[in-house]
């Protein structure tokens, strides 16, 4: 899906209003979707009661469509105006629509303690004020308004966008209202995948308002999300004959006394992708307990003295490497890292650990014989900038497009909405995964699933956006199962074969 800022998003509505349509009939068709947002993914019924708050613009007149389709639903609503009368042709003529079908309507300046009253004992509370064109900070009684509300136990819906937040840039200045939901319209919009808006937004769902499919297929957009739909193509077809060594070999360098864990969760998400042969270098210390976890894989047990002669074996006939999770940030990372970047012919994977290492030396990365991925976190982009970690998130997809750029590699900025731009600073937005996959070990699964899909056939690009898609699948069915809370990073592997499936077959 498309992600456009609020000029591009003008840009099409004016488009379809030039093909017949008028802006009142984009208005209608967007408040009854919001209402039926409110009903089907919030859970609002009969006898509930809404506190619809609209705004003097036409992101009010959404509001007060919103208000009639849930008053006719037999819920009990009010319409709050609290930031002056309305201003424009079409949300006067939906207040006066609104008003004409039974909505009772109270404005803050009249009735400010009832305004408020109602917002505190409001199951559900509509925020229907600023639209994509808000900029700037929001006003101290608005300001109020949000705190009272963000206050409540209400469930809270914001139209588009939740008011105090920069559509383009996602910032907010004192404070913003948080929604449960936001239903934005026709697409996506820059502050629903960057920080800190995305913590406001809540879920995002896109309603169609009837905008032509054709007039948004031609818009110029900022970047779109990774299309599952077309994921299942990439994915080399195997033969009937096919055996392990046919259907890809994946090398795993990792592993520390202390944290054996990362490496056998980066080994277990890539045999759950399907890789066909799977081989790992390992500490020798380490190398019984993994043995027994995963006896599937092909073990090369290394002490300081012999790692190159088996990092050479390992690499021998494999397609694709992964490296660094669980490796310590030491000296001996350092050296197997410089070693596997200088002799591999194949693409490589860096992550956790093996980045660390490279923020002391990250020219490393420059001008690579190979693809190289690399998957920071936003703490590790950071150091690999040498930046703050606000900086990187206030500034995710441009850093993202940037520091692949600067030096050729294909970088995957993890978190909510998850960043991956080729080497050519092309950037796609992930949309799947959840916030229960905020676990130890979820990093290392995906570099895993990545390289397994490397090693399969795949381009290191395709199976980077394949991984990254695939693991938040993954993550959310283990969402489902076991919820944010509970769930762990080997919830979303033992969930890795029902999305597989779903995603390739």
């Amino acid at each position: 899906m498309k992600i456009l800022t609020c000029e591009q998003t003008r840009i099409i509505e004016k488009n379809q209003i030039d093909r017949g349509s008028s802006y009142f009939q984009l208005m209608n068709n967007a408040g009854v979707a919001v209402g039926k947002t409110l009903i089907a993914q919030l859970g609002a019924g009969e006898n509930h009661r809404v506190a619809v708050l609209c705004g003097k613009g036409n992101n009010g007149g959404d509001g007060f469509i919103a208000a009639q389709y849930l008053k006719s639903q037999g819920l009990e609503v009010y319409a709050l105006l609290v930031d002056g009368e309305p201003r424009t042709e079409d949300s006067m003529r939906a207040m006066e629509q609104a008003h004409s079908n039974g909505v009772r309507i109270f404005r803050i300046w009249e009735h400010k303690q009832r305004v408020n009253d109602l917002i505190s004992s409001a199951d559900y509370v509509i925020d229907a004020i600023y639209g994509i064109g808000f900029k700037g900070a929001l006003s101290d009684r608005i300001k109020d308004i949000a705190d009272l509300v963000n206050n409540t136990r209400s469930k809270v819906l914001c139209v588009d966008l939740p008011s105090g937040v920069n559509c383009d840039n996602g910032m907010v200045v004192n404070t913003a209202f948080r929604g449960d939901v936001t239903v934005s319209f026709s697409t996506l919009k820059p502050c629903h995948v960057l920080y800190p808006s995305v913590d406001y937004c809540g879920k995002t769902t896109v309603a169609q308002v009837g905008i032509n499919k054709g007039v948004i297929f031609e818009s110029p957009f900022l970047t779109e999300t990774i299309s599952g739909s077309k994921l299942g193509s990439l994915m080399p077809e195997k033969e009937i004959s096919a055996h392990k060594g046919s259907v890809g070999t994946l090398t795993c360098i990792g592993g520390s006394y202390g944290m054996a864990g990362a490496c056998a969760m980066c080994m277990q998400g890539a045999l759950r992708s399907g890789v066909g042969l799977l081989k790992s270098v390992v500490p020798d210390e380490i190398y019984p307990l993994l043995a027994n976890v995963i006896p599937q894989a092909v073990f090369f047990p290394y002490v300081s003295s012999d790692v190159r002669e088996l990092l050479d074996r390992a690499m021998e006939k494999t397609n694709a490497i992964v490296l660094g999770c669980g490796m310590g940030n030491h000296q001996r990372t350092m050296e197997i890292v410089r070693y596997v970047l200088n002799k591999s012919n194949v693409p490589v994977v860096l992550d956790a650990d093996a980045l660390n290492v490279l923020a002391m030396e990250t020219d490393m990365l420059k001008n690579p014989r190979i693809p190289i991925v690399v998957t920071p976190h936003p703490m590790e982009m950071a150091r690999l900038l040498n930046v703050s970690v606000n900086t990187v998130q206030s500034n995710r997809i441009m850093v993202t497009a940037e520091f692949s750029k600067k030096y050729s590699v294909i970088t995957v900025l993890k978190g909510a909405y998850t960043v991956v731009a080729n080497a050519n600073g092309k950037v796609l937005i992930n949309p799947t995964g959840n916030k229960g996959m905020a676990k130890a070990g979820s990093g290392d699964v995906l570099a895993g699933i990545i390289g397994s899909f490397i090693a399969q056939g795949m381009s290191a690009y395709n199976g980077t956006l394949s991984g990254v898609y695939c693991h938040g699948y993954a993550g959310d069915l283990a969402e489902k199962k076991f919820g944010h809370i509970s769930m762990t990073a080997t919830d979303i592997i033992d969930c890795l074969p029902e999305c597989t499936k779903a995603i390739f077959q």
